[in-house]
């Protein structure tokens, strides 16, 4: 049925529109799916990856690859002892899957976001829809960060940090920032501050994080 669908995507669906509604629609439907093979499901994710990565527009582009990530890593549900992992409660993992599945996926959103910057800062335009790239991916890293994913180290997240209010600072001097960008990342960096102050796993996970 998948292979089905991603046909019909690939033959039947040319507006751009309806190829991120009907991509989000498999993305989605997958990733309820428990009991394809790791082969398979795989061989499915790149599919999707590879839908996500040639999408019309960049933001639709970076939201679907930021998704797809999501077909390669889950987080075990809260109290899931069944499946989660001993180690879960003492800072370990919280899901389980393909931790370079989900760094090549968000890897692939961060360079679409890293060319926007590039343009814009040849060709002066553009710098407030670059800039909320940037913090898309950041918002993606953090997820996977948040829940012990591999894939997103706290080195990127904290380098993501770094350049992305380098970018609106610079873009704030100007006057040329976007009120929605610049709120987008100020309510990130609420979340960062508010999670460095959890008595828990994940409360540690954040303090590995310069403060912003």
């Amino acid at each position: 049925l998948f292979e089905r669908a991603m046909t019909s995507y690939e033959e039947e669906i040319v507006d751009s529109k309806k190829q991120r509604v009907a991509l989000s629609l498999i993305v989605g439907s997958l990733q309820t799916c428990e009991n394809f093979s790791e082969e398979t499901r795989a061989e499915l994710a790149d599919r999707a990856a590879g839908y996500a990565a040639r999408l019309l527009k960049k933001p639709d582009r970076v939201a679907a690859l930021a998704a797809c990530a999501h077909l390669r890593w889950r987080r075990f549900p809260p109290n899931d002892s069944a499946e989660a992992p001993a180690s879960s409660e003492e800072g370990g993992p919280a899901g389980s899957g393909d931790p370079s599945g989900v760094s090549t996926c968000l890897q692939k959103a961060l360079k679409i976001a890293n060319a926007s910057l590039d343009a814009s800062a040849t060709t002066g335009a553009g710098g407030g829809e670059a800039a909320g790239l940037l913090v898309s991916v950041l918002d993606a890293h953090l997820w996977f960060f948040e829940n012990g994913c591999e894939g997103a180290p706290a080195s990127a997240v904290a380098e993501l940090l770094a350049r992305a209010d380098a970018e609106l600072t610079a873009l704030g001097s100007r006057g040329a920032c976007p009120p929605d960008v610049r709120a987008h990342y100020d309510a990130t960096v609420r979340h960062v501050a508010h999670q460095r102050e959890r008595i828990d796993a994940v409360g540690e996970r954040y303090r590995e994080l310069p403060e912003t």
